[in-house]
């Protein structure tokens, strides 16, 4: 059941993402070829117009990659918000899946649609400023140095990336189930739901940051400063991976207990 709320959220979701993303690249192709006539010679007759036309492409593109984040951020709230705090809760919370489920088909399709955006955002800029002389360039430069590096050390720049891909996974679920907790624990109120939401918000942020400082200070019993360079990465990267586990588990509780116990759809 869990793949079917994954499915519907997918198709919920696609119509507002895909058709931005195609946006995005649309314009920074526009705008790439509209600096690239401008630097035409001979093209003097049409500077003014082809001057105008890579001002408004340039200022869309800025904005579009501005506001990529915040659209995605809002929409993946939006569609929490909308399908189990408004009126299609009620649909929501009688099919026969259990809460858990539903908070996690969210959390997947949110991180699935935030790294899209990442992705879409660095084709983008690839677009707008790579030419053929920078890969003729940059891959044998990336050769030479993987080349250079030590066999003893490949296992551990493998690891490495691993744990930096889990790393950013698990930051991106702490926002979103935050977030998630923070609207979760607004709607428990009657009158003021979206004001209520935004203290919540707040209060888990700073709760956040005054637990923050007791687990830096604990990374530090473990002497990682005495440590080689090598295992001292992995020790950092893995204690700000277990602190962001901590961190979601503890949101997911809290949107968990407030979806089953304290929820006001009234």
């Amino acid at each position: 059941m869990l793949g079917k709320l994954i499915k519907y959220e997918f198709r919920a979701t696609r119509r507002t993402m895909l058709p931005l993303y195609a946006a995005l690249l649309c314009v920074a192709l526009l705008t790439r070829l509209s600096m690239s006539a401008l630097s035409v010679p001979g093209g003097g007759a049409h500077h003014g117009f082809l001057n105008f036309v890579a001002g408004i492409m340039g200022m869309l593109f800025g904005l579009l990659t501005f506001a990529l984040g915040f659209i995605t951020l809002f929409l993946m709230a939006q569609r929490f918000q909308k399908n189990l705090l408004g009126d299609e809760g009620y649909i929501s919370f009688t099919l026969p899946v259990t809460v858990s489920q539903n908070i996690a088909a969210k959390l997947m399709v949110s991180c699935v649609w935030f790294f899209s955006s990442f992705v879409a955002e660095v084709l983008a800029i690839l677009i707008l400023t790579v030419n053929a002389r920078f890969f003729l360039r940059f891959f044998p430069m990336m050769f030479e140095v993987f080349k250079d590096i030590p066999e003893s050390y490949v296992p551990h720049v493998v690891l490495w990336i691993a744990e930096g891909v889990l790393l950013a996974l698990a930051g991106m679920s702490v926002c979103i189930l935050m977030i998630y907790a923070s609207l979760a624990l607004g709607h428990c109120f009657g009158k003021r739901r979206i004001l209520m939401s935004f203290a919540a918000f707040l209060g888990l942020l700073t709760l956040s940051q005054f637990a923050g400082y007791p687990l830096t200070r604990l990374m530090n019993l473990f002497s990682i400063q005495a440590m080689e360079p090598v295992f001292a990465v992995h020790a950092v990267m893995l204690f700000f991976l277990a602190c962001s586990l901590v961190y979601s588990g503890v949101y997911f509780f809290i949107t968990k207990y407030a979806l089953t116990r304290r929820l006001n759809l009234e």
